[in-house]
Parts: C-alpha cells; sequence; structure tokens
C-alpha cells in the first residue's frame, strides 16, 4: 500500500493528472476502475496506458455501463473531457495512479481495491464483463485506437440510418483517420469483421470491404 501511494500524482505537477473541475464519483465509475484492475493483474493483456484509458471508457459506455461520458472524435480514437475528469476524481479519490513504465504512463488500480458486485445490476455487470472480454483481445495502442474508432463510427452511422453498411463504417474510419488511407485498409477492415463476429455490431454486408481471411483478433 505505501509503495502505491509514493505513485500517486501530485496533481499540480506537469506529470499528473490534468483537470480543472472535479466531478463527483460516478457509482459506476467503480465499474471502470474494476476493468482497470482486471487488465492489470492479467499478464497477457497490455499495459493501461493514459490514451487506452480513454478508449477503454468508450468501450464500457458502448457496451451499454452508463459512465456519463460524452465522445467525440479524437486524435487517438473517441474523446470526452469528462473522462480527463473522472480521472482526477478517481484519483483523488486513491482509487487509480499513474506509474512510469518504461517509456509510458501506465493507469495503475490502487491493490486494496476490491469491487462490491452486490451494488449493482446483473445485466450492467454482463456488460462491464463482455467489454472486459473485447478489450483483453486488444494487442496494443494502435489496435485500441482502431477497434474504438470502428465502435464509435458504426454508431455515429446507426444514429442517422437504420441500416448501416460496413463499407459505409469503414469510409467514415478513413475519412477521420486520414493517415490510416491505403496503410491500414486491411486491419480496419478485418476489425469491422471480427466486431461484426463477435456481436458488438451488425452492419449489412456489401462484399466491398478490403478484406482478407486473416482476421485481425
Amino acid at each position: 500500500m505505501e509503495e502505491y501511494l509514493r505513485h500517486i500524482p501530485d496533481l499540480h505537477s506537469p506529470t499528473g493528472f490534468i483537470g480543472r473541475k472535479k466531478l463527483p464519483l460516478n457509482h459506476n465509475w467503480l465499474l471502470l476502475v474494476y476493468t482497470i484492475q482486471t487488465l492489470n493483474q492479467d499478464m497477457y493483456c497490455l499495459n493501461v496506458s493514459k490514451t487506452i484509458f480513454q478508449n477503454v471508457c468508450y468501450i464500457l459506455t458502448y457496451a451499454g455501463v452508463p459512465m456519463g461520458f460524452r465522445f467525440s472524435e479524437g486524435t487517438y480514437g473517441p474523446y470526452s473531457t469528462e473522462v480527463k475528469q473522472a480521472v482526477m476524481t478517481l484519483s483523488n479519490a486513491d482509487y487509480i495512479a499513474e506509474n512510469q513504465a518504461g517509456n509510458m504512463i501506465e493507469v495503475v488500480v490502487n491493490p486494496s481495491f476490491r469491487l462490491d458486485k452486490t451494488r449493482f445490476a446483473e445485466d450492467v455487470l454482463n456488460q462491464t464483463e463482455r467489454a472486459i472480454d473485447l478489450i483483453g483481445r486488444i494487442k496494443n495502442t494502435e489496435h485500441a485506437e482502431m477497434i474504438a474508432a470502428v465502435l464509435f463510427s458504426y454508431e455515429e452511422l446507426k444514429a442517422d440510418h437504420s441500416a448501416v453498411k460496413d463499407i459505409e463504417v469503414f469510409e467514415h474510419v478513413m475519412q477521420w483517420k486520414n493517415s490510416w488511407k491505403h496503410s491500414k485498409d486491411e486491419e480496419v477492415a478485418d476489425a469491422i469483421v471480427g466486431l461484426s463476429g463477435f456481436g458488438w455490431m451488425n452492419p449489412v454486408y456489401t462484399g466491398l470491404l478490403p478484406y482478407d481471411d486473416d482476421v485481425y483478433y
């Protein structure tokens, strides 16, 4: 516990969490803490950097967990200013901290944290576990960004159209992530196919995706 506390960041330091407004603690943010804790404890899962933290928050939100975050297109995937504020609140409450891990800053959970699952509805717990299963399949920061970008694009298109085509999701991602054009075509297409296969989205199949049989999962 003492070792953990030594790594809690100074909020006034450039290396600490950034935020101007402290939000009240949302009860469901404990499910976010639980998700990060589960990933921290799995040696086969990637470390949760600050960039991946945003994507984790989006995937939980997409899965149906009521986090209270609003997302828009960001440089590294869906982005929410509320997530930055939530990070400060959780840090101040000693639920999470940032540790230096090589060249990255890793978000870690207080080792004394235990989630009381009896305080949550069964459907919300199931949504959380489903999100953890998906996040656990993510290979690296760019993969996390890609998965979140595909889901966000599908969600945005779904809000405007009752039926969304797989190629429309692909084109939306590429319009957003212009640097991926040509170099990441197959990987984005594979992500669309993989997420559809796992039931995370249900676009209309067109046969137009630049997709090969080597699924990105």
